[in-house]
């Protein structure tokens, strides 16, 4: 009873099953099972945009640096020492040097770095879906006794799900044709994935200073 290559559901009477028995025994025909249907070309499509608004990378902590040397140059210091004015309010007195380092166990103790400039590298990944799930396709098929048609022996609804066993009310009588309603098609959900950050903000052009407590 197999139907026709790409069938679209009208009257065909290919594979038609004659009436009659299995010699002695029992009719030969007392049921049809119908495969489940098969849904092809399903798939979602992501929608939106995959570029997130993200908050632009801002310093938590600055620093200003003066440098100051007494108009009498180095006054009382000694040439491996140099003089600077005592710090206003507000700043510190410093030693400071490019990259990062430790300071030293004396004098100039508390360690600060801070950074000149910084890469943002932020990104979000696209936005994809996952198969569909939970979709269906549905349809009435019928069985007749005829190549017409017009003699229905069965009906039922089929589906994507699981095959459908059709039961004989009259066991081996003959099935000449069949049909089918339009396929009807109920979508299922798709899983959403991608919008995840990618990259980072990179702090560029480290700077150690070492103050005074």
């Amino acid at each position: 009873m197999d139907p026709p290559e790409y069938w679209d559901g009208s009257c065909a009477a290919d594979n038609a099953i004659p009436a009659g028995s299995c010699g002695t025994g029992p009719p030969c025909i007392q049921s049809v099972t119908i495969g489940p249907l098969v849904i092809t070309d399903e798939a979602c499509s992501a929608s939106g945009s995959s570029a997130a608004s993200l908050d632009a990378p801002s310093w938590g902590q600055f620093a200003r640096l003066c440098e100051g040397i007494t108009s009498t140059g180095y006054a009382g210091c000694s040439a491996a020492e140099l003089c600077v004015p005592l710090a206003p309010d507000g700043f510190r007195q410093c030693v400071q040097r490019s990259g990062i380092h430790d300071c030293p166990a004396e004098g100039y103790t508390v360690r600060f770095v801070f950074y000149e400039d910084f890469k943002d590298t932020r990104v979000c990944s696209a936005c994809t879906c996952g198969a569909p799930e939970g979709s269906a396709c549905v349809s009435s098929i019928a069985l007749y006794a005829d190549a017409a048609c017009t003699s229905p022996v069965v009906a039922e609804e089929v589906s994507s799900d699981s095959p459908t066993c059709l039961d004989l009310t009259t066991p081996g009588q003959a099935l000449g044709a069949k049909s089918a309603t339009a396929f009807v098609y109920h979508s299922g959900t798709c899983q959403a994935h991608g919008g995840e950050l990618l990259g980072a903000v990179e702090l560029l052009g480290p700077r150690t200073l070492c103050c005074v407590p």
